[in-house]
């Protein structure tokens, strides 16, 4: 798994940019995401939200350094990149040690139908929340196929042996 530094950002200066998300490809970012744009969130007038990403290279290589460094940093790298000065409202970074797959699996889930034990994720498919969410529904699919389709064939109960009862008849003697 690589690293990744995060920044929360919330700030008055970015109400009019014309994107949502953004893969940056150059510098020490990587992607940038306008939380205010998700569905059922609300930001305040004139503030908007965000979320910043630094490239997995960039946070391996500044894994250990202070947050108020990598803080700093990430938010004059979003000034260059948004060619805009951002004097932030709010502003946090988080080090995210373990949070991008290096690799991901060409597998969309992992399933054994034996020990009835699967696994899914990001660090399956893709390393994003969509690839996430599609992992988890190969799984479901998976679960399914092994409780319906695949499983073996109900086996025919042994009927019960059948007790023969005589009426007894008030006239007739037993």
């Amino acid at each position: 798994m690589d690293p990744c530094w995060a920044m929360m950002l919330t700030t008055a200066d970015l109400a009019d940019i014309e994107f949502d998300g953004a893969y940056v490809s150059e510098g020490p970012l990587f992607w940038i995401a306008h939380d205010g744009a998700k569905p059922a969130r609300r930001e305040p007038n004139g503030l908007t939200s965000w979320t910043i990403h630094a490239s997995a290279k960039w946070s391996a290589d500044h894994l250990e350094c202070c947050p108020s460094l990598i803080q700093d940093e990430m938010l004059d790298a979003l000034q260059r990149t948004l060619r805009t000065p951002l004097p932030p409202v709010h502003c946090k970074v988080h080090r995210w040690r373990y949070a991008v797959p290096a690799v991901s699996l060409d597998n969309q889930c992992l399933w054994d139908p034996v020990a009835g034990l699967g696994a899914c994720g990001d660090w399956c498919l893709s390393s994003s929340i969509e690839g996430a969410f599609l992992s988890g529904m190969s799984m479901a699919g998976a679960l399914l196929r092994h409780m319906t389709v695949d499983r073996p064939a109900c086996q025919p109960h042994s009927r019960m042996p059948v007790a023969k009862l005589q009426q007894a008849n008030a006239t007739t003697p037993p």
